[in-house]
Order: structure tokens, then C-alpha cells, then sequence
């Protein structure tokens, strides 16, 4: 089994465009469990980001700094970073790596006497490719994460050898999530279950009386994927029950980190539950049980659209419209996000448009009945609509640095700018709903709320009416290397029933109960959230809606999606900044997606 190294990126925000450029040459390293790499774009909401940056530093075994002029004149990388870094490196705990990225003054820093990249401390910028000084610096890294892990094997196999031979009454059932809404609701439940407060549901199986029988671990969304990349069988992840986004369901079953479930499971859950069989099953075989079930609603700050007098969108052209009359007033929030390379929600801002114009699932991964022609032409139309927004939101740019706000923002960034009043609409799932509330908990003096937040279902397609919107979700699985294997099929059998469901439901969770999705439709006071999510439930469930599961769980969805969004990055950006026309970007789109995605090619 690989152990991947930290690293921590050390860069001033006006190199982002260098920053992302390595980021991609690093990719395969990370691929490959060499490093798990982390810089401040992955802060998350309400997090301190200073004690943040901290933590992340003191753990670090491999410290980049990405040298040039602004890098040194920041204030918080010569007071907080630099001196931390060279602390970790004092103690033995990290190395550091200086990046040369242009000519500046750092041969009189602390750090000029260690060994820099690219190769002759020549920058990047002087190089005639700079791919190929990218390229250079990820070499140089691959090679010196071998020999610290070397150096770490040693150990890590004692603490493994130490960790097997626990027994359960001395060790808790761990289980691991994205530490998010739904997670942080089925955490709830379980300290409802050590009150009993599920009356005529069964018991717990597992004795909750005491903290140590039950370790539910919450991880931010990109350390479950790089746990996920950097592990393999046996032992296999360090947890007994897993949660992952169901697309990941045929990657984790051939590296084999998953174990089917026993078939009771099936037998007694298969009938309540939404969209059972796409998302828990792979190859006939049952390996989760839904942990969420999520659609993508469209919120709309009715306060807004209500002062400047603004349409509620029923088509997605009415959508689009409703971008180009807002920019055409000139008015003070911004119509729309796309979000970027951050998170994966760039993805299904390009998912939307495609949709929109009926794409579906067959035409994405193969197999459609339109001919290959018609299927390319399907992603072209999306796509060109998808560009030609990004165009239109350029001029939305921040102005703090080289690469606008619109083009690199994340996902809780688009929560937090609707929730400011800063975007008159936002695309947001479900199961966001509670973090988007959080945010806006500011009342008037009256005590009345200052904010009017309506939501949707995403609008229907002009053309055919089709409501094409996302289903997916997470779900729960149980780790090949547990030794709990009984115990955890216990706790999703428990996990199962109606009144854990329904309190689930209640404290944030996005259930995928049939019966438990109605009765949340039924609430007056959610802004039609839950009738918005009924509503994509029963288009999916009635066939008036082109797409059923938005992704495939094949092994290599991981890889295409990655890659796809990747790709659309570069195509915002290149349409935003004036290189490429929307038509010129979306050809050049279209061919990497094909060769992505598509069975056959136009």
C-alpha cells in the first residue's frame, strides 16, 4: 500500500494562473499516491482560515513556495508562512522546495540556501516552454516524495501491524464522510439512538453509550478522494463504512476497497427508496446503501427580483434571458457564477446547459439512439450556451488578480455570494440547504427575515419541455479491509428504517425515501425546497425527464470527469479572457469530451 505525502503550496493569489498550470503537472503524482497536495483554495466555509493555513503547515512534509515579486511582498507569507515552513523544516518534519516562477530578489531570503526548481534555478518564465519547466519541478517532487516515503515505511507498517491486532471492544466502528450536511446529520442521529428517540424503530446495534464504540470522521470532499486514490488491498481504508458520491461506486469496487453487502439489505430496503439500483448497485452486485439522495435546485432571492422587478424563470431560455436583461440594466449583483476548477461543481454548470439543450446520459457516455453525428451536435449546442455565459460574465471580474472571480470560485464561494446578496439566482443542491440558511440567519430590526429565498426545480427545456435535471448522490459502503464487517451491515440495516429516516430528514440530510421525500414536500416554510426536489424525483421516476442518473458508475468516471473539468477551465478562461471565440473554444471542447466520453465520434 502507497502512503501519500502532505504538500502544502506556499504562492501569492497573483500567480494563480502558475499555481494552476503545476497543480496539473502534479496531478499525476497525486494519481498515484505519491503526494496529497493542498494550498488555500480548499478552506471551507466558517473555517478560521489563518488556524486553517496553520494546521495544514505544521503537517506538511513537502513545503512548496512559489517565488516571485508579489510572493515576497506579502505580508502574511513573510510573518505566518515562511516562518512556520522553515520551523517544520528545522524539526525534521518537512523539506522545503523553492519554486522560481520569475526573476525576483529571493537569493537574499532565509530560504536561498535549499536546492530550488526548476533545474539551474532558472524560472519559469524564462523557459521557451513552460510546460516543460512545469513538467521539470513535478519530476523533481516525484522523485524527492520517493525517498521521504522511504523513509516512512518503516513506521507506517508498525502502526498498521499495531492497528490489526486491536479487537473491537477496544476499538470503534469508524466510519468516514464528507463533512457536510448529510454527514453531519446521520451523526445526529446516531446520538438520538443512544437516547432512544426512535420510537418503533429497532435499536441500535451497537452499544452508544459510550463515544468509543462509534467514530464518524468528517473530511472535506477532496482528502475522501485522494484517501480513495492512495489506497489499495489489503488492509484497504482505514474505516469500516465509507460514504462516496455513488459515481465512484465501479472505481472503488475494481481497486477493491469495497465488499458487497449482505443481501437482506436489498431485500428489505429495494422498494421505498429512490433511484436504489442506479445508485448502489455495480455489475448486478450490491455494494451501498443511500447515505443522500440530491438533485440540483435553482435558488432565487425573491427580494432581489422583487425590488428590480425581475420574472421568475419557468424555461431555461427564460434563464439565459433573464443573465443578459440584468447585465443590460446594470445591476448591482452579478447574474449568475460559474464556478471553478475548486470543486466539482464547474462540471454540472456545463451538466445544466447540455441538458438544457437534451442532452442525456446515453449521449454523454454512449449508446444513444441519436447517430454520432446528432449526438455531437447535442454537446455543441450545450456547450456553446455554456461559453457564451462565461463571455458574458467576464466583465463580472473582482479585479484582485490576474484570473476573475466568476472563473475560479468554488462551491461554497457561490453559497456565500447569494447568500450576501451579491447573485440574483444560484444553482445549489439539496443537500446545501442548511449550509445556505446558516448563511443567511441576519434579521431585520423588526425581527422579520431580510432575505426572500424561493427554490426551483432547474427549468425545462424550450424545445421538448423536458425537466433534464441531476439525480445522483452519496452513498454508504463498507470497506474491503474492515473487521467489523457484520457490525457495519448492522448499522445500514438500522439505518434504513422509516423513523431514522424521517429524523434524518429533519436534521439535514437529503433522504431517499420515497415516503420521507413527500412528507418534506408537504413544508410551507422551506421556500418549496422540498416540493422542488418531489418534483425532480417524480420527473425521473415518470420518464418525463431525458436523463435519469447523471453519471455512469464505471471505474474510470473519476478519471474522465476530472479531466472534462479541467478542460472546461481552460475554455472559460480563453473565451473570458479574449484568446478564443466561443466557437474556436467549443470545437476544441467538443473533441476532448469525445474522446473522453463517447463511444463513437462524429
Amino acid at each position: 500500500m502507497s502512503h501519500s505525502l502532505d504538500l502544502f503550496i506556499s504562492y501569492a493569489h497573483e500567480d494563480e494562473d502558475h499555481h494552476r498550470r503545476l497543480a496539473e503537472h502534479l496531478r499525476k503524482l497525486q494519481d498515484d499516491g505519491l503526494i496529497d497536495s493542498w494550498d488555500d483554495r480548499a478552506i471551507l466555509p466558517g473555517a478560521a482560515w489563518d488556524a486553517t493555513i496553520k494546521q495544514r503547515l505544521e503537517r506538511a512534509q513537502i513545503i512548496l513556495l512559489l517565488l516571485s515579486r508579489p510572493f515576497l511582498e506579502s505580508e502574511y507569507v513573510r510573518q505566518v508562512e515562511i516562518p512556520l515552513a522553515l520551523e517544520q523544516e528545522r524539526q525534521g518534519r518537512a523539506t522545503i522546495v523553492p519554486i522560481l516562477l520569475d526573476e525576483c530578489d529571493w537569493q537574499k531570503s532565509k530560504f536561498a540556501a535549499y536546492q530550488a526548481l526548476p533545474p539551474s534555478a532558472s524560472p519559469v518564465t524564462k523557459w521557451p516552454n513552460r510546460d516543460s519547466a512545469y513538467a521539470a519541478i513535478a519530476s523533481g517532487i516525484a522523485a524527492l516524495a520517493r525517498v521521504r516515503r522511504l523513509d516512512i515505511a518503516l513506521v507506517v507498517q508498525h502502526d498498521r501491524e499495531v492497528r490489526n491486532r486491536r479487537i473491537f471492544r477496544h476499538t470503534a466502528l469508524r466510519i468516514v464522510g464528507e463533512a457536510y450536511d448529510p454527514f453531519r446529520a446521520f451523526e445526529q442521529v446516531f446520538r438520538r439512538a443512544a437516547d432512544h428517540l426512535f420510537a418503533g424503530g429497532a435499536d441500535f446495534p451497537l452499544d452508544l453509550t459510550s463515544d468509543a464504540q462509534v467514530d464518524l470522521v468528517g473530511l472535506d470532499y477532496q482528502t475522501i478522494f485522494a484517501t480513495l486514490r492512495d489506497s489499495s488491498y489489503p488492509p484497504g481504508l482505514d474505516c469500516d463504512l465509507i460514504a462516496i458520491p455513488y459515481f465512484l461506486l465501479g472505481y472503488c469496487v475494481e481497486k477493491g476497497l469495497l465488499q458487497p453487502l449482505e443481501k437482506r439489505l436489498a431485500a428489505a430496503a429495494e422498494p421505498p427508496f429512490a433511484w436504489w439500483h442506479e445508485m448502489g448497485f455495480y455489475q448486478g452486485r450490491h455494494y451501498g446503501v443511500p447515505l443522500s439522495s440530491l438533485t440540483m435546485l435553482l435558488a432565487i432571492r425573491r427580494d432581489l427580483f422583487d425590488l428590480h422587478g425581475l420574472a421568475v424563470p419557468e424555461t431555461w431560455n427564460d434563464y439565459l434571458a433573464l443573465i443578459d436583461q440584468a447585465i443590460e440594466r446594470k445591476l448591482p449583483v452579478a447574474p449568475g457564477l460559474l464556478q471553478g476548477r475548486s470543486h466539482i461543481t464547474l462540471w454540472y454548470d456545463w451538466l445544466n446547459h447540455l441538458y438544457a439543450n437534451d442532452a442525456n446520459d446515453l449521449v454523454l457516455y454512449g449508446g444513444s439512439r441519436l447517430s454520432p453525428r446528432q449526438a455531437a451536435e447535442t454537446l455543441r449546442a450545450g456547450t456553446e450556451s455554456f461559453l457564451t455565459l462565461a463571455a458574458k460574465l467576464a466583465p463580472y471580474a473582482d479585479g484582485s488578480g490576474p484570473l476573475p472571480h466568476w472563473a475560479t470560485a468554488n462551491w461554497d464561494d457561490g453559497i456565500e455570494q447569494f447568500a450576501s446578496g451579491n447573485l440574483l439566482m444560484h444553482m445549489v443542491f439539496n443537500d446545501a440547504l442548511d449550509t445556505l440558511r446558516r448563511r443567511m440567519e441576519t434579521r431585520g430590526g423588526d425581527g422579520t427575515p431580510a432575505f426572500r429565498v424561493e427554490y426551483l426545480p432547474v427549468p425545462r427545456a424550450a424545445v421538448s419541455g423536458r425537466r433534464n435535471g441531476h439525480v445522483e448522490g452519496w452513498i454508504l459502503c463498507v470497506a474491503a479491509g474492515t473487521r467489523y464487517s457484520q457490525a457495519a451491515n448492522d448499522v445500514l440495516e438500522w439505518f434504513l428504517e422509516r423513523p431514522i429516516q424521517q429524523a434524518y430528514r429533519g436534521l439535514g440530510g437529503a433522504s431517499a425515501d420515497f415516503a420521507v421525500i413527500a412528507e418534506q414536500a408537504e413544508s410551507t416554510n422551506d421556500g418549496g425546497a422540498g416540493l422542488a426536489f418531489q418534483q425532480s424525483v417524480e420527473d425521473s421516476q415518470k420518464g418525463r425527464t431525458a436523463v435519469d442518473l447523471v453519471k455512469h458508475n464505471g471505474p474510470r468516471a473519476l478519471e474522465a470527469i476530472d479531466r472534462i473539468r479541467a478542460n472546461l477551465y481552460d475554455a472559460v478562461l480563453s473565451v473570458g479572457g479574449g484568446q478564443l471565440s466561443v466557437g474556436e473554444a467549443t470545437e476544441t471542447l467538443i473533441r476532448q469530451v469525445e474522446r473522453r466520453l463517447l463511444s463513437r465520434t462524429a
